[in-house]
């Protein structure tokens, strides 16, 4: 009886899953939520990109989520989508992704957000 109250509380112990570890839930909102259009998107991947804002990007990454910040980095400095990074690690070139795809992307999007503030802040 009291786990069922707790289950409609909200209160429900996370069961370990050996696949990820458990966080509290990331960001999952849309590129508009964000304010960020396509040409936005794509003129922030082109100063990732550069190098000209490496300390700007680190920084925002570990903003955004200090866990996958460096799996972050990869995918946006590379362009490499969650499925070529989790190949690296079926290869045992990386770690593993500690969060599914759905998640990493969330992140990934809120980086974006981070970084388009920092970069605003200094005029661009």
């Amino acid at each position: 009886m009291a786990k069922a109250m707790d289950e409609q509380r909200g209160r429900v112990e996370q069961q370990p899953n050996s696949q990820y570890q458990h966080h509290s839930a990331p960001p999952r909102h849309s590129w508009e939520h964000y304010g960020i259009t396509k040409e936005r998107y794509r003129q922030l991947t082109e100063y990732i990109q550069s190098g000209r804002y490496d300390p700007l990007v680190s920084l925002a990454a570990y903003t955004a989520n200090e866990t996958i910040a460096e799996w972050v980095l990869l995918s946006v400095k590379e362009n490499k989508s969650y499925d070529a990074l989790k190949v690296k690690w079926e290869l045992k070139e990386m770690e593993r992704i500690p969060y599914c795809r759905t998640d990493f992307y969330g992140i990934r999007r809120y980086f974006f957000s981070v970084f388009n503030k920092k970069m605003k802040e200094i005029g661009k």
